[in-house]
């Protein structure tokens, strides 16, 4: 049925790209990687470049976090706040990156 919509979302980047180096929430914060001072804003833009290339399908919308304030130990999760923070990155920074680079 051509009238349906995709929504694509992500439970979180790839370990690599999130401050515990794991899927899945340890302790204390969840979130993207900060390399040199600097949240990995281009290389997260990169990622979500990448996933749209190779998905064997076209979204209609992608929402770039599911849950984006929301942690729990043990699950697969990645913290955001609405700006950036000494400590968490700024989904609306991300957000416009992603956006940029597709």
């Amino acid at each position: 049925n051509d009238d349906i919509k995709i929504l694509l979302s992500s439970w979180g980047p790839p370990p690599a790209l999130k401050s515990n180096n794991a899927t899945r929430a340890t302790t204390g914060a969840n979130t993207l990687k900060k390399v040199d001072g600097q949240f990995m804003y281009d290389e997260f833009a990169q990622y979500w470049y990448d996933v749209l290339e190779y998905v064997p399908f076209d979204p209609d919308y992608i929402s770039i976090q599911n849950e984006p304030t929301y942690t729990n130990t043990g699950w697969t999760t990645c913290q955001w706040a609405a700006t950036e923070t000494g400590d968490l990155p700024g989904y609306v920074t991300a957000f416009d990156k992603v956006y940029d680079a597709i």
